[in-house]
């Protein structure tokens, strides 16, 4: 049990170190492109853009540690009986926009209508969000959304072209953890927060790739 704890502390510590780090760097820049805005008159709207782009990434970043706060100590308390292919349409929907200004497509595919279930629709929805969230910021193309069901259980699954090779990544679930560490603005907390919210919610959730394909699937049995 002191081992547990200690290694609790040690992992904490490490969080809060990556969390001050990474919301460090983009205010930083902020700080520093205002100065700039604020001596060279005739680069003004240039720096207007660079301070827009990078406001958005900061309230992004908080966001992300916003959500992994809630979820460290999380615990259900309001259900709902919820028609799950409505609301994954939904959230999916809100989306469409994001995606188009990114140049990217954005297919969905069903073969059921209704899926219902007593579920908690706060943890679901950010189940769903942070798994478009990944597939905006990391895919290739291709972007594809299943919703079927399989053996009584109601699966998504988010598929788009990637560079990694074939296999299991799952250890992409786990805190922190990113595949290229230069990528910029990414905390890797995502898909650590929707493997939390999957796991409240008694969703199965996996990562594989396979033949260039990146797939993510979310599984819950009624």
């Amino acid at each position: 049990m002191s081992n547990q704890i200690k290694d609790l502390d040690k992992s904490h510590k490490e969080l809060l170190a990556n969390l001050s780090h990474d919301l460090r760097t983009p205010l930083t820049s902020l700080i520093g492109y205002i100065e700039l805005f604020e001596k060279d008159d005739k680069n003004k709207e240039e720096y207007l853009g660079i301070l827009s782009r990078r406001s958005k990434t900061l309230k992004e970043l908080i966001e992300k540690f916003y959500q992994y706060a809630i979820m460290t100590n999380y615990e259900s308390s309001e259900l709902e009986n919820i028609n799950l292919v409505d609301l994954t349409i939904e959230i999916i929907l809100n989306y469409y926009d994001l995606f188009e200004q990114a140049g990217q497509d954005l297919e969905i595919k069903k073969d059921i209508e209704i899926f219902e279930t007593v579920i908690d629709r706060k943890l679901f929805e950010m189940l769903i969000n942070n798994a478009m969230d990944n597939m905006l910021k990391y895919s290739k193309g291709s972007n594809k959304i299943s919703i079927v069901e399989k053996n009584n259980k109601f699966e998504i699954i988010f598929s788009n072209k990637t560079d990694l090779k074939d296999g299991n990544y799952d250890f992409l679930f786990e805190r922190m953890k990113v595949i290229d560490s230069t990528r910029k603005n990414s905390t890797g907390l995502g898909l650590s927060i929707l493997k939390s919210a999957a796991d409240k919610l008694a969703c199965e959730s996996s990562i594989i790739v396979k033949e260039n394909i990146f797939y993510l699937s979310i599984k819950k049995r009624k």
